[in-house]
């Protein structure tokens, strides 16, 4: 195995290849020198490779930086809704602002992830109704290919009628298609036609944000998440109770409905709930995906992740699969899986090879309970900040890690040998974040891919190289070929894995990842190369 990093015009590209051991071992020293102190052990050999191209677009505008956003692509352009112009929020009790309101974003943005052109259109001009739905962040949305129709459902925002922060008991539902057409229009966008394009409803059920929202034939799965009321603090048990003015409630249900085609009238509404004392649904702000079950090759549904295990800051390591069959939902646990990667959300890419009933899920980056590839730098403040008892156990990484799950129940992980490429650091960052530590100055960083979801590329599923909820089809493609399988938009970025200065250090990362899969074999790292991050901070879960 060789790892090759090379240039091509306007991008850069990462490979991973199958070679002899020995040049792998060499182009290991060679490309990351803080690694190689030996030659790295062998993981799983996959039947298929991934390359990240870190899309650059010379003359053409910046991208805005964007997380914890909703977005689906439709003929070959990305659409953007919603999220934060902010990279993680802050912890600062009153009356700091932690989610200022100025930092939410009020743009319908579009983008051809070909040439970097992008356009937008303000929401601010809209009902305050509508604006302030659509200006949520950690929204759930899922989009019916087959009909055109986007649902977006809650979120948490500011709500302009309370000026107050608070989960929004929404669902929307818009066609894409049309949203594009009307965004990227020549000339003005009027308001009154971005707002026709519309329907809005209010119902308590959908008061969630930090879930997920998929469906499975007929039924939707709102799953998981949770509500907040107020604007964000920290639980600090030392608070008086007259300053505490916000409240949280996990919704530790999967809430499954049914709507009336072509309307948002709900025809049929349950819950699917867990009475385990361990809590094992009480998550939010993991990844939810639509994937296949490895025995039957059905699709199903696939959450990773997400956080908090109650009075920790941990994350959970047990994946929760939701499978319909005959419009009969059920979930499972699978504590026979414990997830060493990527336990916040991050873009997930499933890859389906039917031929040895496999399924594979990459995780790009984010905050993870293991870590890898640090570099001298990033490995120095890693240590600095947990002397300083300020390590929560989820630090920032740039790795991606894997899970391969087999038809007979077996599974194992791994490590692609090469991290996220590096991006640069923005000039706000670069002017205020060193001044009082020099010595640990850097340019740019890999440590982004939090707080989004993986982009599927359209065009692939209208191919039938990818399932309709993007799942790669792996015996679709050509020995040899090649398929773009998705984007990696924005994120919340960090200078290093933890902040040298509380709550100072990450921003919204406005870099484009094109992700490729082609069908030859590439080798892995095992998953137990990865170091568990350790914990010492105090600070209770949330």
């Amino acid at each position: 195995m060789s790892s090759v990093l090379s240039a091509q015009t306007g991008n850069i590209v990462v490979r991973n290849h199958l070679a002899a051991v020995s040049l792998f071992a060499l182009a290991w020293a060679v490309a990351f020198p803080v690694w190689a102190q030996e030659s790295p052990a062998a993981g799983p050999i996959l039947p298929f490779r991934v390359e990240y191209r870190l899309r650059q677009f010379e003359g053409r505008k910046p991208l805005p930086g964007l997380q914890a956003y909703s977005a689906t692509m439709v003929d070959g352009r990305i659409v953007v809704l919603g999220g934060r112009c902010q990279g993680l929020h802050k912890f600062m009790p009153p009356p700091a602002e932690n989610m200022p309101r100025a930092l939410a974003n009020s743009l319908i943005v579009v983008i051809d992830p070909a040439t970097g052109e992008w356009w937008s259109h303000d929401v601010s001009g809209l009902s305050r109704r509508l604006a302030d739905a659509i200006r949520c962040n950690n929204q759930q949305s899922w989009y019916d290919r087959e009909t055109d129709e986007w649902y977006l459902l809650g979120g948490y925002g500011w709500d302009r009628a309370v000026d107050d922060m608070k989960t929004f008991p929404t669902l929307m539902r818009v066609s894409a298609r049309r949203l594009i057409a009307e965004v990227t229009k020549p000339g003005p966008h009027p308001n009154q036609a971005i707002e026709a394009l519309f329907e809005l409803q209010e119902d308590d059920r959908f008061a969630v944000t930090g879930g997920g929202l998929h469906r499975l034939g007929t039924n939707f799965y709102l799953v998981l998440g949770h509500r907040f009321d107020g604007e964000y603090r920290v639980f600090d048990p030392g608070t008086r109770k007259a300053e505490v003015n916000f409240s949280q409630k996990y919704t530790e249900e999967i809430r499954v409905f049914t709507l009336k085609p072509g309307t948002l009238e709900i025809l049929s509404y349950g819950t699917l709930t867990s009475d385990d004392p361990t809590h094992p649904l009480h998550r939010r702000d993991g990844t939810v995906i639509g994937t296949v079950d490895p025995h039957s090759g059905e699709p199903r549904i696939a959450m990773f992740g997400g956080v908090f295990v109650p009075g920790t800051t941990q994350g959970y390591t047990a994946p929760i699969y939701i499978a319909d069959r005959k419009n009969q939902p059920d979930f499972q646990i699978d504590s026979q899986v414990q997830q060493r990667f990527c336990q916040y959300e991050c873009a997930v890419l499933p890859v389906h090879d039917s031929e040895t009933r496999s399924v594979y899920h990459l995780f790009f980056g984010g905050l993870s309970h293991s870590h890898h590839g640090y570099t001298p730098i990033q490995n120095e403040v890693y240590k600095l900040v947990t002397s300083q008892k300020r390590a929560d156990g989820v630090p920032f990484v740039g790795l991606v890690g894997g899970l391969l799950q087999r038809a007979d129940g077996s599974s194992d992980q791994f490590l692609l040998p090469e991290p996220l490429p590096q991006i640069p650091l923005p000039p706000e960052v670069m002017e205020t974040y060193f001044k009082d530590f020099p010595m640990y100055r850097v340019d740019s960083t890999n440590l982004y891919g939090a707080s989004v979801d993986l982009i599927s590329n359209a065009e692939a599923i209208d191919r039938g190289l990818l399932g309709r909820s993007g799942v790669v089809n792996l015996s679709g493609i050509k020995p040899g070929q090649s398929v773009v399988a998705g984007y990696l938009y924005g994120s919340i970025a960090s200078v290093f894995p933890y902040a040298l200065i509380p709550s100072q250090g990450t921003f919204p990362s406005n870099a484009l990842l094109e992700i490729r899969v082609t069908r030859e074999l590439s080798q892995t790292i095992p998953a137990t190369e990865g170091i568990a991050a350790e914990v010492t901070t105090r600070r209770p879960g949330r």
